[in-house]
């Protein structure tokens, strides 16, 4: 279950090509269909098509945030440059929002960047975004899926992410807020969705996210995790890994 997930649909109907659920709300929904419960998410991870945006997206969005009467808005370096919003005093609502990209063309940004600003139509708009690398970006956007007028990633992008989302926050020089927690919730996360893996399953990945999944998948054996907990009974976190190494060939 995914809180504000309908009044998100129903604003942004015809503006399925501009964006992407992923996180959480991907997870939720990707499991659902499948008939596997899954934690509950208050959160919106959305990455924003910087190929597709127009000033009718951008518009139809700022319009969403005054009528969900979101309080709290983190900005890149102003009040006008602006990617995470919460607090919404409407309970409709999603309780936050968080946009993702990469960074737009011809633009360099300082080497240990964290956002980017957004262009809308080529020009600078009032939103920016947490920044995507490359590769992920394109895997992410290539990848996405169309059902009930929403845009979201499956499982053959979710736990690459999910598993890239592990090795950052359990980074000894990681300092985010609850990053342990954090860290565990993702890995429960992959060991889900991967019920959803048979031996019919064949992604390709790109050669970096390939690189990164492997790394992870060679740690993951020694985790130490209640299997039963997240549904996996019967089997051990070393073959769930090898379910994963063959599905996605790493």
């Amino acid at each position: 279950m995914v809180k504000g997930l309908d009044t998100f649909r129903e604003a942004f109907a015809g503006h399925a090509d501009r964006y992407v659920l992923i996180g959480g709300v991907a997870a939720s929904l990707t499991l659902e269909e499948a008939g596997i419960e899954f934690r509950s998410t208050r959160d919106l991870d959305i990455v924003l098509i910087i190929e597709a945006l127009d000033e009718v997206f951008c518009a139809e969005f700022w319009e969403f945030i005054k009528r969900g009467g979101y309080n709290e808005r983190q900005e890149l370096d102003g009040p006008s440059k602006r990617y995470r919003f919460g607090k919404p005093s409407d309970e409709r609502y999603p309780v936050l929002l968080e946009l993702f990209s990469r960074a737009p063309d011809g633009l360099t940004l300082p080497e240990n960047a964290d956002l980017t600003p957004v262009p809308i139509d080529g020009e600078i708009s009032d939103l920016s975004a947490i920044l995507l690398d490359d590769a992920y970006y394109s895997f992410i956007v290539a990848g996405r899926n169309h059902t009930n007028d929403l845009a979201y990633i499956g499982v053959d992008r979710l736990i690459p992410l999910k598993a890239q989302a592990w090795t950052n926050l359990s980074h000894p020089d990681c300092v985010e807020e609850g990053a342990g927690r954090k860290s565990n919730k993702h890995l429960k996360d992959v060991l889900l969705l991967s019920r959803l893996l048979s031996a019919e399953s064949d992604v390709d990945l790109p050669e970096s996210i390939a690189n990164d999944l492997r790394s992870f998948l060679d740690v993951m054996p020694s985790l130490n995790v209640d299997m039963k907990a997240v549904g996996l009974r019967g089997v051990t976190i070393t073959e769930v890994a090898e379910r994963i190494r063959s599905a996605f060939k790493v």
